[in-house]
């Protein structure tokens, strides 16, 4: 029985980029490339190094970086020239491109495709504004939905979105936000990956703050109680402790049928819940250790199996051992019970401990 050679991937580094993020750890360098003399040199690489395996099919191609789309389709289409020369490509072989939405246009992504590109790997990050400018990235999220239509018009049918989650001052349903946008657009693949500050990074030399991570989601979950801060319709402020459990992206609390919260957030939806954990007075320092988390989101009334959910899980975690009495409680008091759920958008933490 005869062998066959297993068949070949091939990586195409291209190193330079509009601005280098501060998470990328990659060999990538801010700045405009002698493109003609590196293609050049690519060429010659690929010579000096295809002797041994030209009898080996490639079955995927993939220009990385940086940002492959800095590069001309002229360049990119003399890279895939001498690549068909030296290489026997197979025939349904993958040619994958990574493009920054910031340097996408109609006439760079017909003219890879043109080329023999058949995938663009798109590096979204996120849907939110907010979140690509702490990222120090540099397209919007319009840029972003805007670099998928020019892609699918240029001919891509498949086109893969990269998304990031774990980022500074991101609360959970945002990341969910920024997955539903992507479903919503139907690429053929996702990739969704986690912020890392990695060595030798700007973000690992000086983190950015209010990372989320298990300490501030774990805090929101087990804090004893939380400050709820509303303002009325003259722009009072009124803040106001409340026990609240933690559920499905959201603060839930009871309160009163009608009151000066139920009017605030009547007039003013947007509101802010602080939760405090360990705190520890350093009276010869003048100082006080603490961790706290913040959220902000947007609050509402609710009715039927969500409100009940709610109000089960407050006896879950402030009665655990009178769960049959605390269902009582609930039947008897229903009728003289509002619920209230805030809808986390953001949140921030901060701890500072010796």
């Amino acid at each position: 029985m005869k062998l066959q050679a297993p068949p070949l991937s091939l990586y195409i580094h291209i190193p330079w980029c509009v601005r280098k993020c501060p998470y990328c750890d990659f060999n990538s360098h801010a700045g405009q490339p002698d493109e003609e003399a590196y293609v050049e040199a690519l060429i010659a690489d690929l010579a000096a190094d295809t002797g041994d395996v030209s009898n080996r099919p490639v079955g995927s191609i993939f220009f990385g970086g940086g940002t492959p789309s800095l590069f001309s389709s002229a360049a990119i289409s003399r890279i895939l020239v001498a690549v068909r020369e030296q290489l026997q490509l197979a025939d349904d072989v993958e040619i994958t491109l990574e493009a920054n939405p910031g340097t996408a246009d109609a006439g760079h992504f017909a003219g890879y495709r043109a080329a023999g590109v058949n995938r663009l790997s798109i590096g979204v990050q996120s849907f939110d504004d907010t979140m690509l400018q702490r990222l120090g990235r540099i397209h919007t999220a319009s840029e972003a939905r805007e670099a998928f239509q020019i892609a699918r018009a240029a001919g891509f049918d498949n086109i893969n979105l990269d998304l990031m989650y774990g980022l500074p001052g991101q609360a959970p349903g945002m990341a969910i936000d920024d997955l539903r946008q992507a479903i919503a657009l139907r690429p053929e693949h996702l990739s969704w990956y986690q912020l890392t500050l990695e060595p030798n990074t700007a973000f690992h030399a000086t983190p950015p703050p209010a990372i989320p991570d298990d300490d501030m989601l774990g805090l929101l979950q087990h804090g004893e109680y939380g400050v709820l801060s509303t303002v009325d319709g003259n722009g009072q402020p009124y803040g106001v402790p409340l026990n609240y459990v933690l559920m499905n992206n959201g603060i839930y609390f009871h309160c009163a049928l009608e009151g000066h919260k139920l009017d605030n957030l009547a007039a003013n939806p947007l509101v802010s819940f602080c939760v405090v954990g360990r705190t520890n007075v350093l009276p010869a320092e003048f100082s006080t250790e603490f961790e706290s988390v913040i959220v902000f989101g947007r609050a509402s009334v609710i009715d039927g199996e969500e409100r009940y959910q709610a109000l089960t899980g407050l006896v879950d975690k402030y009665s655990p051992e009178f769960v049959a009495e605390g269902s009582a409680y609930i039947e008897k008091f229903d009728s003289q019970t509002r619920v209230v759920r805030v809808t986390i958008e953001k949140m921030t933490g901060k701890a500072k401990f010796s």
